[in-house]
């Protein structure tokens, strides 16, 4: 407003001057002068203006840039966690990127998944029906017949949510269609478990194991929960001794929950438990082997090499991880080498901490010895499952275990049919058997006859021979008074008189 009034004053000025200068100017002067003024006065008018709204903008400029600076942070904050440094490899939990990778590492390996389809008996087979029916445009449509694909049942988690809890084998699929799958049982877990009524999903890699599965799978995040609540619920409702076929009470059983009740905590920790529980102990120790304890180091200094962790290959062909621990999985890769430092802490398995010979009798040496570390603790980490090549194996020996059966069914009959025979003989033997013993019987009977006939003709021999005796002595008295010998000579021969058999006399004639 100012502005104005001191521009309307040298207007004023203006025409005053230029009224006082008419008598020695020309009027073309006096207008151009004027004309001159109000141009000028419309020019910093203008500039002016332009002046303002440079300053409004560079204003607004600068209050952007805190604005976008502040904004900028925010997104960091949410993608990243906060600003990381550029060693860095880990993300913030709450990030958007560590959420994602906490996906993408649950994701790991399953492939595809179908998810809550209903199912229906169709003979031996089954009838999986999707939820909504594919499109066929899908490249991945008429690709999963002969696909061996591994079944869950699902059941509600939170809410109404389905989500797969129950494993029931691997199914191939023997017909595709846009809006279902015919499913071809291969290996069944538990045959009744197959007509429950719930959808299954259907997933094309069997998920991989993992230590905090049953934690998950239990809302159980506190790092200090109550170990003996968990054991508790192992038992109780995670896995039950009746689902493994053992006994509650035998040492097998307990040495499976302490595998999973001790998964993470210090070997101190657990012996701690086991003395405070020892009453209810069927076990009084924990021996773990050597690959599933841990040593905890903190490093003093930093590292004196760096170490890869990504590794050259492919999920399918390698697996996660090589056996040097590297990953093959895109997704884990770091894509440099990783140099720790000072006051970082690692873990490293039992027997590299503590050295080791290779096969080539090459001494590795403690790690202690290679790296400024300090020990802090052991912690016990159970070995994870393999379940596809678990599973394979169970097949392998379900074949194998099939054909030994089918042979031993084939050596049974073998073994009957010789039973049979053998049964047939010991019964054969059974009646010669009986009739030998009623032949014994009979020659038992005939022994005794004939020793009480031998007695009898004993007896009558006894008494003939007496009698033959008696006649002897008879004899010889005849003969002492008649002669030992009387011979009669006639003319045609002789007669000789002398003794005979039974002491009756005999007579021989000869001519």
């Amino acid at each position: 407003m100012i502005a104005y009034s001191v521009v309307g004053l040298l207007f004023v000025l203006v025409v005053l001057f230029a009224v006082l200068a008419r008598k020695q100017w020309h009027w073309v002067n006096i207008l151009f002068v004027i004309l001159t003024f109000i141009s000028g006065t419309a020019a910093c008018i203008g500039l002016s203006s332009v002046l303002d709204q440079r300053n409004r903008a560079l204003a607004e400029l600068e209050a952007s840039e805190v604005r976008a600076a502040e904004m900028k942070k925010q997104e960091n904050i949410v993608i990243n966690g906060g600003y990381l440094p550029d060693d860095d490899y880990q993300y913030s939990k709450e990030s958007l990127r560590g959420t994602s990778e906490a996906l993408s590492l649950e994701l790991i390996g399953q492939g595809r998944v179908w998810m809550n389809g209903s199912i229906e008996s169709k003979g031996d087979n089954f009838l999986f029906k999707f939820r909504t029916s594919r499109d066929a445009a899908d490249p991945t449509f008429g690709k999963l017949k002969n696909v061996l694909l591994y079944v869950f049942a699902d059941s509600p988690v939170i809410g109404d949510v389905m989500y797969p809890t129950e494993y029931l084998g691997s199914f191939r699929v023997a017909e595709e269609l846009l809006e279902s799958l015919e499913l071809a049982p291969d290996f069944v877990v538990r045959p009744e478990s197959l007509s429950k009524p719930t959808t299954w999903s259907l997933f094309e890699k069997m998920p991989i194991d993992r230590n905090e599965v049953f934690l998950r799978a239990n809302n159980i995040e506190a790092p200090d929960f109550d170990r003996t609540q968990y054991r508790s619920l192992l038992t109780n409702d995670i896995l039950p001794a009746a689902q493994l076929g053992l006994d509650p009470e035998s040492k097998e059983y307990e040495a499976i929950i302490d595998s999973l009740a001790f998964d993470g905590m210090t070997t101190g920790e657990i012996e701690n438990w086991i003395q405070v529980n020892r009453q209810t102990r069927k076990n009084m120790r924990f021996d773990p082997a050597p690959e599933e304890i841990f040593v905890q180091y903190r490093f003093e200094e930093k590292s004196k090499r760096a170490y890869q962790v990504d590794a050259t290959g492919t999920l399918d062909a390698n697996g996660l991880f090589s056996p040097l621990g590297q990953a093959y999985d895109q997704k884990l890769h770091h894509g440099k080498e990783i140099s720790l430092e000072k006051g970082d802490v690692v873990l490293i398995d039992r027997v590299t901490a503590e050295g080791y010979q290779r096969f080539d009798q090459t001494a590795v040496p403690a790690f202690s010895q290679l790296e400024p570390v300090t020990e802090i603790g052991r912690i016990y980490r159970r070995k994870l499952f393999d379940f596809p090549y678990l599973l394979s194996e169970y097949r392998r020996e379900a074949v194998s275990f099939d054909k030994h059966t089918s042979g031993m069914t084939q050596q049974n009959e073998l073994t009957q049919k010789a039973l049979d025979d053998t049964e047939a003989q010991v019964r054969n033997r059974d009646d010669i058997i009986v009739r030998l013993e009623q032949d014994r019987d009979n020659l038992k009977n005939d022994a005794e006859q004939i020793t009480a006939l031998l007695q009898q003709r004993s007896t009558e021999l006894e008494q003939i021979r007496q009698r033959i005796n008696g006649l002897q002595q008879d004899l010889e008295r005849v003969k002492q008074k008649v002669g030992s010998v009387s011979s009669i000579e006639t003319g045609r021969g002789r007669l000789v008189a002398g003794s005979a058999q039974a002491g009756q006399p005999a007579v021989v004639v000869s001519r």
